[in-house]
């Protein structure tokens, strides 16, 4: 028995194993991307900020090196999106909802 399961047959239901948490990281990744792609540019920030602050649960093992690019490349590329935000009109199409959106970032 791990001391997990024993504090979960205690009734101590604390918080989630290091293995639901290895989840975290990925999870605020792809939020970041996301709300990267749809110009909330601080969600974005936000969401990598957390999967940085939650890499430390993360072996250096192929999982973990990839989920390190991902922040990096991630990164770089919500650095390039608020240069262009200046240049480019804010209007973009969902692609699962084919609806327009308008994040409310006008262009100068």
């Amino acid at each position: 028995m791990t001391a997990r399961s024993a504090a979960v047959r205690a009734g101590d239901l604390s918080g989630p194993s290091t293995t639901q948490q290895s989840f975290y990281p990925s999870l605020h990744l792809n939020l970041a991307d996301n709300c990267r792609r749809f110009g909330s540019f601080a969600a974005a920030s936000r969401h990598l900020d957390e999967a940085r602050r939650r890499l430390g649960v993360l072996a250096d093992d192929a999982y973990g090196q990839t989920m390190r690019a991902g922040i990096d490349h991630i990164a770089a590329a919500l650095a390039t999106a608020r240069h262009e935000e200046r240049t480019t009109p804010s209007r973009m199409v969902c692609p699962l909802k084919q609806v327009n959106l308008d994040c409310g970032v006008h262009a100068a």
